[in-house]
């Protein structure tokens, strides 16, 4: 499962990124989102996240193998963390082409999207889905709860 922006709907809102510094960080930071929203000039916006990169983008799992520790696997199609085996280097950062992955300020150790899929739930345009391979499932998952 990954999540997907529609750019053709997205207004650069921003309600995404605070949503989700809100649940992970417990505070409105936009900053320490997992989800970003980008303005690339009047009319251009790109996104990342990086539960996105399961369809087509970051198949070779760089940030996967670039991990000296091990610290970072694909669990049930998302990539998660393992905190007490991560040392904070960021190599996987380094190599992660999408900027879908950071250090984390606090922590020092690097975060991905957990899949919590608030920014989906409340985004008010409908721009964000939740996809499994190629097929929107945005309707099944949340059970029409947006």
């Amino acid at each position: 499962m990954h999540i997907e922006v529609d750019l053709t709907k997205c207004v650069d809102c921003k309600n995404c990124m605070l949503l989700c510094s809100f649940f992970n960080e417990k505070d409105f930071i936009p900053s320490l989102a997992r989800i970003k929203v980008l303005r690339k000039g009047y009319n251009t916006f790109s996104w990342h996240v990086c539960q996105q990169h399961e369809k087509e983008l970051c198949r070779q799992s760089s940030c996967i193998k670039s991990c000296p520790k091990g610290a970072i696997m694909k669990r049930g199609g998302r990539i998660v963390i393992d905190y007490e085996l991560c040392d904070g280097c960021g190599k996987c950062v380094e190599v992660c082409k999408y900027d879908a992955i950071f250090i984390h300020p606090k922590l020092k150790k690097p975060v991905v999207c957990i899949l919590c899929l608030n920014c989906v739930k409340n985004c008010k345009r409908g721009a964000i889905k939740i996809f499994e391979g190629n097929v929107e499932v945005t309707e099944k998952v949340l059970g029409g709860k947006r």
